[in-house]
């Protein structure tokens, strides 16, 4: 099974810096934990990804006293890594498609949510390229023809 460096924990308006410096000394990059396991968390601003406006989080049950612990959806998850696409990313969004985890067609619905939330922002300049992405991931992860969000006038169906 494939395996991941870092968790991501994306930084709400509650969490002060002090529960951001605790976090990643008990398990960010150079920890302990990272030294024994191989694995760290990552603080991310949640500025950082492009994200539909309603993200879908799933609870993850843990036996956790002061914590909630939420994950993002697999199909959100893969809609924020167009943003940088980096080796990295397109391994990971490749691995979650070749595992059966991602449907193509909510994934679609997934980006065209955030194409709506971006398109008048100061990010919209990304949209083209991440449509450019989104085609790739079809092309090749599902080995079906691009919905073709490369043009802009596919982003207001």
């Amino acid at each position: 099974m494939r395996g991941t460096k870092a968790g991501d924990v994306l930084r709400t308006d509650g969490m002060d810096q002090g529960v951001v410096q605790a976090l990643r000394a008990i398990a960010g990059e150079g920890s302990d934990l990272h030294a024994r396991h191989r694995i760290h968390l990552d603080i991310v601003s949640p500025g950082v990804p492009m994200l539909p406006a309603e993200p879908l989080w799933h609870p993850l049950q843990l036996d956790l006293e002061r914590f909630d612990v939420r994950v993002l959806d697999v199909h959100d998850v893969v809609v924020s890594k167009l943003k940088r696409w980096n080796a990295g990313d397109r391994d990971d969004a490749r691995a979650m498609v070749e595992g059966g985890h991602v449907d193509r067609d909510r994934l679609v619905a997934r980006f065209r949510s955030v194409t709506e939330r971006y398109r008048f922002d100061g990010r919209a300049d990304l949209l083209p390229v991440m449509a450019r992405r989104l085609d790739q991931v079809e092309r090749d992860g599902f080995a079906l023809p691009e919905t073709g969000f490369s043009s802009p006038a596919e982003w207001f169906r």
